[in-house]
C-alpha cells in the first residue's frame, strides 16, 4: 500500500502545478521513469552493495592499478624502444612478442601454484614485484639514459610479474561477493578499462621513458596500498584454490 502513494502523489502534485500541455508533458514523462526505475533499481541496488564491500574494493582497486600500470608500459613501449632508445620497428616486434610470452607463461606458472599456495601469497608477491620492477625502471629511466639493456630488463620484469596479480585479484575480489558476482565482475571490468583509459595520455607526457616509468610505478604504488587495506587473506581456501587442487587430482 504504501508504494502506491508515491504515484498518487506525484500525479496530484503535477495536477495542482500544471495543465495542458504541460500536464501531458510532465505526466508522460512521469510515465517514463515510473516505467524505468523498475529497471534501473535493482542493478544500481546491487552495485552500490558489492562497492561497500570494503575488502571487494580494495582488491578489485588492487587489480585495475596493476593493469594500469601494465597498459602503461603496453602503450609507451613503441616510443620508448624505437624513439628513445633508438631500435627498428622489428626489435621492437621482438621485445614486445617476448614480454608477451612471458606474461602468458606468468599467468600459466600461477594457475599452477595456485593449488600449492593461498591466491593472497601469490597476489602480494606479484604486486611486490611489481612494485620492484617500477621503481627499478624508474631510477634506470633517472640515471641510465643509454643503459637499454637494463631498462628493456626492467620492462621484462614487470610484464611477468602482473602475471601473478590478474588471476589471484579476480579470484580474491569476486569470492568476497559470491551471491553477486555478476555485478562484482562488471564492476572489476570497468575499472579496469577506466584506469587504462586514463593512464593512457598519461604516459606520452614529456619525452623518454621517465613519463612511463613514473605512470606505472604510482599504479604499481597505488595497487600495493590497496592490497595492505584489504586486511589479510581470509582463512580457508577461495573457490579458485579449491577448483586448482581438483584439476590437479
Amino acid at each position: 500500500m504504501s508504494s502506491g502513494v508515491g504515484m498518487v502523489v506525484a500525479r496530484a502534485v503535477v495536477s495542482d502545478l500544471a495543465e495542458g500541455r504541460q500536464a501531458a508533458r510532465t505526466y508522460s514523462l512521469l510515465t517514463v521513469i515510473v516505467a524505468v526505475a523498475p529497471i534501473l533499481a535493482p542493478p544500481i541496488g546491487v552495485a552500490v552493495a558489492v562497492l561497500t564491500t570494503r575488502v571487494y574494493v580494495c582488491y578489485t582497486v588492487a587489480f585495475a592499478m596493476t593493469y594500469g600500470a601494465l597498459f602503461g608500459y603496453i602503450s609507451a613501449s613503441s616510443f620508448v624502444v624505437q624513439e628513445s632508445m633508438g631500435y627498428s620497428s622489428t626489435v621492437y616486434a621482438v621485445v614486445f612478442a617476448c614480454n608477451a610470452v612471458r606474461l602468458t607463461a606468468a599467468n600459466a606458472a600461477n594457475s599452477r601454484l595456485v593449488g600449492r599456495f593461498h591466491p593472497r601469497a601469490l597476489l602480494t608477491a606479484g604486486i611486490g614485484a611489481t612494485c620492484a620492477a617500477s621503481a627499478l625502471l624508474t631510477v634506470i629511466a633517472a640515471v641510465g639514459r643509454d643503459a637499454h639493456w637494463p631498462l628493456l630488463a626492467a620492462m621484462f620484469l614487470l610484464a611477468c610479474s602482473t602475471g601473478f596479480v590478474f588471476g589471484n585479484a579476480t579470484a580474491l575480489a569476486l569470492d568476497r561477493v559470491r551471491d553477486r558476482a555478476g555485478t562484482g565482475s562488471a564492476v572489476l571490468g570497468a575499472l579496469q578499462f577506466a584506469v587504462g583509459a586514463v593512464v593512457s595520455p598519461l604516459v606520452g607526457l614529456g619525452g623518454g621513458p621517465m613519463p612511463m616509468a613514473l605512470t606505472v610505478l604510482g599504479c604499481a604504488v597505488i595497487a600495493a596500498a590497496f592490497l595492505a587495506a584489504g586486511g589479510p587473506a581470509r582463512r580457508g581456501v577461495t573457490a579458485a584454490t579449491r577448483s586448482a587442487r581438483a584439476a590437479e587430482r
